[in-house]
């Protein structure tokens, strides 16, 4: 779902790259949606009807990499009661997404290059090369060269992997696919076939302006938490967790009592005064708020407020 021209460009590069045998890299933020990108390159492969199979390399440790991507023989480790293939056999014929892939363990990407090479691999405990076909997509939120040059991946795998790279942009980047991919979301979580709900243009514009650092996925859980707490069928800027107020009240000579206010006023009130106190630093405001620096810039854009007026002085 979108319109971006970002957006239109990756996916013009899986329609081209997607009928090729050769493996593909997908770089992107965590939330963006590279597991679907992936999808999208084995759907335009002659593959296509043939196994999909995913595995997130975070998840693996240097005591399960090896049993999970090649598999084991009966007796191969303690608790190995019978044999059981791996998800490299699993995908023969098809597809294997390795989500993640510089997080694998850097005696498992020894292995992981030799499978690329030549196709075989044995399983652990085993005497005998098994050969399979399988197409590799892999994906990453971090910079291969940069893994590379730390020592935390290795240089000749890069390079194996690094043929046909596919970067993903972040949603702030193609503003253009919010709405769209809101309506989509929308009417998954309240049924394909309503077309009652609707989005109110304040509601919009919040999610337009806001930067989206969960990316695709944050969007989604956001849209989702707006249907449930939604009373009628309408996704209002107050069901958003960052929708700014509609109206900044004047400021009262006279406080009001706080139960009283609205819980963002006196959440942009205590701000204002612990910044007064600080003169201005933002890093010792947050670390009294007990929020981080990102979070303490958001509420200072939603509710206006200028360290530099609060203070009197420059901030740090």
């Amino acid at each position: 779902m979108g319109r971006s021209p970002a957006l239109l460009k990756v996916l013009d590069v899986v329609r081209r790259w997607g009928p090729a045998e050769e493996h593909v890299l997908i770089y992107g933020e965590s939330g963006t949606g590279k597991e679907l990108i992936s999808r999208a390159v084995h759907d335009a492969s002659p593959r296509a009807d043939k196994p999909f199979v995913t595995v997130n390399c975070g998840r693996l440790n240097i005591n399960t990499a090896e049993s999970e991507l090649f598999g084991h023989t009966q007796g191969a480790f303690t608790g190995a009661n019978k044999g059981r293939a791996g998800l490299f056999e699993l995908a023969d014929t098809g597809t294997l997404f390795m989500d993640e892939v510089s997080e694998t363990p850097l005696d498992v990407q020894v292995k992981l290059l030799r499978v690329l090479e030549t196709g075989t691999f044995r399983r652990m405990g085993g005497n005998h090369d098994i050969s399979v076909d399988v197409r590799f997509v892999f994906a990453s939120n971090k910079n291969l060269q940069e893994c590379v040059n730390r020592g935390e991946f290795r240089e000749d795998l890069y390079h194996r992997i690094n043929l046909l790279p596919i970067n993903l942009p972040p949603l702030r980047e193609r503003p253009e696919d919010i709405l769209p991919l809101a309506y989509f979301f929308m009417k998954a979580a309240n049924g394909r076939d309503d077309d009652n709900w609707e989005i109110t243009e304040e509601a919009m514009a919040a999610l337009t302006a806001y930067s989206w650092p969960g990316n695709v996925r944050e969007l989604r859980n956001t849209i989702r938490r707006a249907c449930i707490l939604a009373t009628d069928m309408q996704i209002t800027s107050e069901l958003l967790p960052f929708a700014p107020p509609r109206v900044l009240p004047p400021r009262q000579s006279a406080p009001a009592s706080p139960s009283h206010l609205p819980l963002w006023v006196v959440e942009r009130d205590h701000i204002e005064r612990v910044l007064e106190q600080v003169e201005g630093n933002k890093s010792r405001a947050a670390k009294i708020l007990e929020i981080d620096r990102k979070t303490l810039y958001t509420k200072l854009e939603r509710y206006g407020l200028d360290p530099l007026a609060s203070a009197g002085k420059v901030a740090v």
